[in-house]
């Protein structure tokens, strides 16, 4: 992603958001000096739109014939590859939010000493060229709901923007993030995940699932992060060490739990080469470096294939539905699955 590519993005980002102050901002509340591409004065900003907005929209239909065919017991699941994707945008490992056709993730220039929420647009199995909307403050501190993108900014305070304005609103809360079905969001806040919701003051009163999954019954040395909710609960990955083996043996495990922290079951991911967990629609799906998916059934736990595809699947994100992105780093390739 070129400079100018940039600067044309901020640009318009200015024109957009009523609260960008010629793209510098108000002194950030830290006192550190740094400039915020957020405005201090609440009443300059547009109003958000309420987490009880209008629902995302329907991912479109894919546009062009599918590079690759597979199944899954007797579904016919398809590949297509997505034009335009510049891989040089987007940090590795880097969450990525959905809002409508938008896809927000994490970008960062050689230049710059923060990471950068960028926006793209999908139409058509392509992407328009990418946005920077602000600086942001971690690649794993991003979700979206289907009505908000919330975000940590630079100033540790929780970024919310709704496909037009950008607010900064209260501190952020724990660390990383996920979303699910429903308004909620579930945050991993000291050793355990907790269900909250985002309203335009910022983060409201957590309600703890858990408190601490180093110590019984999950008992996890591991870093947790929470992939989904749903009613029922909330599925967070971790990995767990095999007895008498290394730290580089350790199996890929994700769990789903209710809203007491009880388990109710959990998923045995492969172990070559592991990368990350999407819960779709029907299925909860986990990837390995090489195009290896392993397909489990989401109501009732029971793995149904084992798929290898001609890709790599450095990173995974479910979109809508049953659809799922994944990231080729090496090859500098994004596809889309459909399962």
């Amino acid at each position: 992603m070129n400079t100018k590519r940039i600067t044309m993005g901020i640009v318009t980002c200015c024109l957009a958001a009523s609260l960008f102050a010629g793209c510098g901002g108000a002194e950030s509340a830290s006192g550190s000096g740094e400039k915020s591409a957020f405005s201090s004065d609440a009443k300059s900003a547009a109003p958000m739109a309420p987490a009880t907005g209008t629902p995302a929209a329907v991912w479109p239909a894919a546009f062009s014939p599918p590079i690759e065919r597979f199944k899954v017991g007797n579904r016919q699941g398809h590949v297509y590859e997505v034009a335009n994707f510049d891989k040089t945008s987007r940090v590795s490992a880097a969450s990525v939010a959905v809002l409508g056709n938008d896809l927000y993730y994490h970008g960062k220039e050689k230049w710059a000493k923060h990471p950068q929420l960028v926006k793209v647009t999908y139409d058509k199995d392509a992407l328009s060229a990418p946005i920077v909307l602000c600086e942001s403050g971690g690649r794993d501190r991003l979700a979206s709901n289907g009505k908000i993108v919330v975000f940590r900014t630079v100033e540790g305070k929780c970024g919310i923007y709704d496909g037009q304005t950008l607010t900064e609103k209260g501190p952020w809360l724990g660390s990383a993030i996920a979303s699910g079905e429903g308004d909620t969001f579930y945050v991993v806040v000291e050793n355990g995940i907790s269900e909250v919701r985002v309203s335009e003051n910022g983060f409201e009163a957590p309600q703890r699932i858990f408190d601490n999954f180093r110590k019984e019954p999950y008992r996890l040395t591991s870093g947790v992060h929470p992939i989904f909710g749903d009613a029922g609960g909330v599925y967070f990955s971790a990995r767990e060490r095999k007895p008498g083996k290394s730290d580089a043996d350790m199996v890929p495990l994700l769990f789903y739990a209710d809203k007491r922290g009880k388990e109710i079951r959990r998923f045995v991911g492969i172990e070559e080469m592991p990368r990350g967990w999407v819960v779709t629609e029907h299925y909860v799906i986990h990837a390995a470096l090489a195009g290896a998916f392993r397909v489990f059934d989401r109501k009732t736990g029971a793995q149904l294939a084992d798929v290898k595809l001609r890709l790599s699947a450095y990173d995974v994100a479910h979109v809508q539905g049953d659809v799922v992105l994944a990231f080729d780093e090496r090859a500098g390739k994004l596809y889309r699955i459909d399962f």
